[in-house]
């Protein structure tokens, strides 16, 4: 698998797919809903297109497989702001703040 499509029609807030992607250094083409734009960054880690828009998914998947440069790029960043935002080290301090926030 080179590329990851969440063409999501929900409003989910955490959708781990698009995360999972990353961790494996896929690109994702991503609906602008729900949390997917906080997980994926335009042009840096993906593409995100309009929901329910299946020309700019094609559109997107095409320029993506036309462009392998583009593709390995998306996908090195991908990786990165997948273990930065989401990786363990993130949820271990994440956590760690809120035991203590309760203390």
């Amino acid at each position: 698998m080179d590329i990851c499509v969440v063409p999501s029609r929900s409003q989910d807030p955490f959708p781990t797919s698009a995360i999972e992607a990353g961790f494996s250094r896929l690109p994702v083409i991503a609906a602008r809903r729900g949390g997917l734009p906080e997980i994926v960054e335009h042009e840096t880690n993906g593409l995100l297109v309009e929901a329910q828009c299946p020309a700019e998914i094609e559109d997107a998947l095409c320029r993506l497989i036309s462009d392998p440069q583009l593709r390995q790029r998306l996908a090195s960043n991908a990786r990165r702001r997948a273990t930065e935002r989401f990786g363990r080290d993130w949820f271990l301090g994440e956590f760690r703040a809120l035991l203590e926030a309760e203390e």
